[in-house]
């Protein structure tokens, strides 16, 4: 088993956050389910640490906050704490259905021509 899903240093400029997403996601939802979750939870982890750095480097350099940038991180964030309650009850296969869709809508998105933001997608 992989274990690290999320390299920090692979963080993703605002702009490639989708590719980004759907990559280290598929990964996950493309694992076994014995490293399903060490996979997932390692992931989560590292994304909100990648949240956290943006934070701060926007405070530390008084940056305007993009808010839908921050809107997106803090709905994934919501999405992956949800996924990963239904792990610690047991539900494994619901957080795969979770990953799965997100990955799905995270494909839709980066379709060619799609300019939505992901906090706006239908």
């Amino acid at each position: 088993m992989e274990h690290s899903s999320v390299k920090i240093s692979d963080a993703p400029k605002m702009g490639h956050l989708q590719a980004f997403l759907l990559r280290q996601l598929t990964a996950i939802d493309s694992c076994p389910d014995s490293e399903f979750e060490a996979r997932f939870n390692i992931f989560v982890l590292g994304f909100e640490e990648i949240f956290r750095s943006q934070e701060e480097k926007r405070e530390n350099h008084d940056f305007d906050e993009v808010e839908v940038d921050r809107a997106m991180y803090v709905e994934l964030i919501d999405i992956f704490r949800h996924a990963l309650a239904r792990m610690v009850s047991e539900d494994i296969y619901f957080a795969r259905k979770i990953i799965f869709l997100l990955c799905y809508r995270l494909l839709k998105k980066s379709s060619p021509g799609n300019a939505n933001t992901f906090v706006n997608a239908p």
